[in-house]
């Protein structure tokens, strides 16, 4: 995935911004799903540590589902994944890309100011306006 705001790319071998996150099979009360099934289509943020309190309002802020996937029956997968990347957290876009991480130990993202602004947009819709003004008559 091409270097953007919206994935905060880094150079180091092991770097997960950007990355696309691995999706395995969970299970819980019964049922196999897959980890979508489990975070639906938004923001997530993927955590194998407590977090500190600026990530935690940044995705509340957003509206990300906050998963610890040291809960989730994955055999380990997300958390050895977040482990080898060397980060406690990733937050992933609807896509299931990985915009930024929390990088193990650390209070908080890597690169919050790059993209943050971008995501400040009103969660309704505006209303639909005319371009071409009023139609003859009317």
């Amino acid at each position: 995935i091409r270097d953007s705001p919206l994935t905060c790319r880094r150079t180091r071998r092991h770097d997960l911004a950007g990355t696309i996150c691995p999706q395995p099979w969970t299970t819980g009360a019964g049922a196999r799903a897959r980890r979508d099934d489990l975070t639906g289509h938004s923001f997530t943020l993927l955590t194998r540590a407590d977090l500190p309190p600026s990530p935690r309002a940044l995705a509340a802020g957003i509206g990300a589902a906050i998963i610890d996937v040291r809960t989730l029956h994955d055999d380990g997968l997300l958390t050895s994944w977040l482990r080898t990347g060397r980060a406690d957290a990733a937050l992933l876009r609807p896509d299931r890309v990985v915009l930024d991480i929390l990088p193990a130990g650390h209070a908080d993202f890597t690169d919050t100011a790059t993209w943050a602004a971008l995501l400040c947009t009103t969660r309704r819709p505006a209303p639909p306006r005319c371009r071409f003004g009023r139609a003859p008559g009317l």
